[in-house]
């Protein structure tokens, strides 16, 4: 388990609302383990870390609930989760199902514009990588995850990809650390050509590939467990 201390993460290129900026900046603290599995929160202290007004912390706050991140405890308020084994396994197992599906329906409908945003996230993942910076790193996959589920037009799909998302994201940061971030980061550029041609078979191949790889990195070499 290795602990990052989390700054501000670089500005996304795309339009967010300020309870979209609360939830991403509240998140990457959690991943990033300056909000440590079992810590108490209170809302007044989570308007102070982010700087961001009590209505958007709140709406970021029942995302977070909803994505397990964190939970209500009768007489202990609000409690970061803790980090499960089996639950990480559990999202991996199906963001290795679904993934495939968002990916190809990406390349499929993405716009213009979101094409190049996913060719724009991927190669900051990239530099990132590059520099050993795993803060910068960690938000250009939070946007680029983002980009690809708005490009793929599924609601449904999104819905149900986003709590995946944020559980896959966390299990790898809690048990790898920084480690392999440059591979990891190239894999997703593969993706992003994909999406960027407009090839949906091989989009999903190549997010079959990053997320059989990251699976099995975590299983391995985080969890010291047998691959199944």
């Amino acid at each position: 388990m290795i602990s990052i201390s989390a700054t501000e993460p670089i500005a996304s290129t795309t339009d967010e609302t300020l309870s979209e900026k609360a939830y991403r900046l509240i998140e990457n603290m959690i991943i990033t383990l300056e909000l440590a599995p079992g810590a108490r929160l209170t809302e007044a202290s989570l308007m102070m870390r982010t700087g961001i007004g009590r209505t958007p912390v709140r709406e970021a706050v029942l995302r977070l609930v909803t994505d397990r991140l964190m939970e209500v405890i009768p007489r202990r308020g609000l409690v970061v989760t803790q980090v499960l084994p089996h639950e990480v396994v559990q999202a991996f197992d199906l963001r290795l199902l679904l993934e495939p599906l968002m990916t190809s329906a990406a390349a499929m409908h993405a716009a213009e514009d979101e094409r190049g945003l996913v060719m724009g996230f991927a190669e900051k993942m990239i530099a990132a990588a590059n520099r050993d910076d795993p803060i910068a790193y960690l938000d250009a996959d939070n946007m680029f995850d983002i980009t690809v589920a708005r490009a793929a037009r599924n609601l449904h799909l999104e819905r149900v990809m986003n709590p995946l998302r944020a559980a896959v994201r966390r299990g790898w940061y809690f048990y790898m650390g920084v480690s392999d971030l440059v591979p990891t980061a190239h894999a997703h550029a593969a993706i992003a050509r994909k999406i960027f041609d407009g090839d949906h078979n091989g989009a999903a191949e190549a997010s079959r590939r990053l997320v059989g790889m990251a699976r099995a990195s975590v299983i391995k070499n985080g969890l010291g467990l047998s691959l199944v």
